[in-house]
């Protein structure tokens, strides 16, 4: 060749700018990533601050985030439940070639939107998302966050409250969401879709198995992302701490995690018998959609006529939306459906009595609490009540104060009177909530609409700072309050930090916060955090809730009529 030529354009392009032209494609093609894109002696399968990482199942890359963290979005964690999958227990996803961009959140599950009441998700749902420091520390925690929704509704990034950014950073963990199946997809116990299949296909806790196989996805890939298998605590609200609690019963549960969160969560559980019936209702109703079917009868005979397999396969064939047009959503999307089904294999037939003789197979440290006016957003929705009237106020009060007992004290007590189970570390959640001067951090009358309401402690748990989305935090999170807030949060996080480092939330590095004293069965220990616009607040927490002492205290002080208003409104049974 002549050096002192020019050289030619073409070959200038193909010389200099063919590597970069030919690297997507090597990329997200090739099976085995080139020598020259990885630093000589990196192994991808441990985490060394690459984005690019090798899981049990292939490549993956992540981008930055906020907080200076490292995200993964929309990473499988088993088989797209579709098909034949349909009902059944999830298996680990497919490995892929190339390299997988986890940029992009999966889809959420089936359901309906709130309001709309349109359907919206895909099954195809089984995804999780990763946050972390980006740095390259490793055996760092894994703090793993079930949303809620009452088991019909959501999704892990159903709104920005759910991410992970903020408590990977502060905290300095690894931060996983999930998605898992929902509503009737989730749950459905039917003897003709068990017919012939094992016990964990058949046992119509298929959202509940979701949860477990994400917990083993994490347990085989985690290392990669620089987590710690071994210190792994699942945090959850709501229907997310419902689903913890029932965990704590299951035998698949053991040795797939290590700590729990339980935040706004109540111990229900549903019976078989009781599943199967709302399966076999379902499936009547179902076919009263086909073509000549008009009554229940003429439905019942049709099925009854089939054999196990074909009303299997026909169910089968339903699609999505033909599902999901049978269930109606209330005002904020949810869906009366039954979850969580004691089954005898995922689940004890036994269910939470288990709590009380001990017999449990999961016990580790557990942080549970409520919030102080919890149904105040569900009455929010009632446009029946005046929320300046008495009633309101006394349904808010009582029904709040019912969740506690029900959803705090009463599974505090059982699982602190056993020796052989950890700690157990009770809350309160007052912010928002008017106190006795009168004085609500929350602006104008939100103090009284709303107060401390159900799920308004999850920013302040993961340190995101927006509450449902853009519908409540313009509203409620003000100029004004903000310096209470974030100092709150602030707080918080460091005994969230202590606990999933340690299992003890009382930080050894800060000892000028108040000490968490575990509770005892008979004695009222725990924290209260609260504030001002501009100061945080923790005091200790100096009452249990008992449904029956509830109870009795609402038939003495209320006469009637006030006293039937009042039961008829409250959300939470108080036999």
């Amino acid at each position: 060749m002549d050096y002192k030529k020019p050289i030619p354009l073409k070959v200038f392009l193909l010389i200099f700018l063919g590597p970069l032209l030919t690297l997507p494609v090597l990329l997200s093609s090739c099976s085995t990533l080139p020598s020259s894109y990885l630093k000589k002696g990196i192994d991808p399968s441990v985490w060394s601050g690459n984005p690019l990482v090798l899981t049990k199942y292939g490549y993956l890359m992540g981008y930055p985030d906020k907080e200076d963290t490292l995200a993964w979005r929309g990473v499988p964690y088993a088989a797209p439940p579709v098909g034949e999958r349909r009902w059944r227990a999830p298996v680990e996803p497919e490995p892929w070639n190339g390299v997988k961009r986890a940029k992009r959140f999966g889809s959420p599950a089936p359901q309906l939107l709130p309001i709309l009441g349109a359907v919206s998700g895909s099954e195809d749902c089984l995804y999780l998302n990763i946050w972390r420091p980006s740095d390259k520390e490793t055996n760092l925690p894994v703090y793993v966050w079930i949303h809620g929704g009452g088991n019909t509704l959501g999704s892990a990034n159903m709104v920005p409250d759910y991410y992970g950014h903020a408590q990977a950073a502060r905290a300095r963990v690894v931060f996983v969401s999930i998605n898992y199946r929902l509503g009737p997809f989730g749950w459905m116990l039917s003897p003709d879709l068990g017919e012939g299949q094992s016990p964990v296909d058949a046992s119509g806790n298929y959202g509940t198995l979701d949860i477990l196989e994400s917990l083993k996805w994490i347990k085989r890939n985690i290392t990669a992302f620089g987590g710690d298998p071994e210190r792994v605590i699942l945090a959850g609200e709501s229907a997310g701490a419902m689903n913890i609690l029932s965990l704590l019963l299951s035998p698949l549960s053991k040795e797939l995690f290590h700590g729990a969160i339980i935040q706004s969560g109540v111990p229900r559980m549903v019976k078989a018998e009781e599943a199967v019936k709302k399966s076999n209702a379902f499936m009547i109703n179902l076919m009263l959609k086909e073509r000549g079917i008009d009554t229940e009868e003429e439905a019942k005979t049709v099925l009854e006529a089939k054999t196990p397999e074909e009303r299997a396969a026909w169910f089968r064939s339903k699609g999505q939306k033909e599902i999901m047009s049978l269930l109606k959503g209330n005002a904020m999307g949810m869906s009366d459906w039954p979850s969580i089904i004691s089954d005898g294999y995922v689940l004890p037939e036994e269910g939470y009595e288990l709590l009380e003789s001990g017999n449990y197979p999961v016990k580790v440290p557990i942080i549970i609490g409520s919030n102080k006016e919890e149904i105040k957003i569900f009455l929010f929705f009632d446009k029946s009540l005046d929320y300046k009237g008495e009633i309101y106020r006394l349904v808010a009060e009582y029904g709040s104060r019912s969740w506690k007992a029900e959803g705090v004290d009463s599974p505090a007590k059982k699982l602190s009177s056993h020796p052989d189970q950890p700690p157990i570390y009770v809350y309160r959640f007052d912010w928002g909530a008017v106190n006795s001067d009168g004085e609500s951090p929350l602006p104008g009358d939100w103090g009284i609409r709303l107060g401390a309401f159900h799920s308004l402690e999850i920013p302040f748990f993961l340190g995101t700072d927006t509450i449902n989305g853009l519908f409540l935090t313009g509203r409620l999170f003000t100029r004004s309050n903000r310096e209470g807030r974030e100092n709150l949060s602030l707080l918080i996080g460091k005994y969230l930090k202590a606990f999933a480092h340690t299992g003890n939330p009382n930080p050894e590095d800060d000892p000028s916060l108040p000490e968490w004293v575990p509770r005892k069965p008979a004695q009222a220990t725990g924290l209260i955090f609260d504030g001002s616009e501009t100061t945080p607040v923790i005091k200790p927490l100096s009452h249990i809730e008992t449904s029956e002492d509830l109870k009795k205290e609402i038939f003495k002080t209320l006469e009637e009529p006030l006293l039937s208003q009042v039961l008829e409104k409250l959300l939470w049974s108080l036999e």
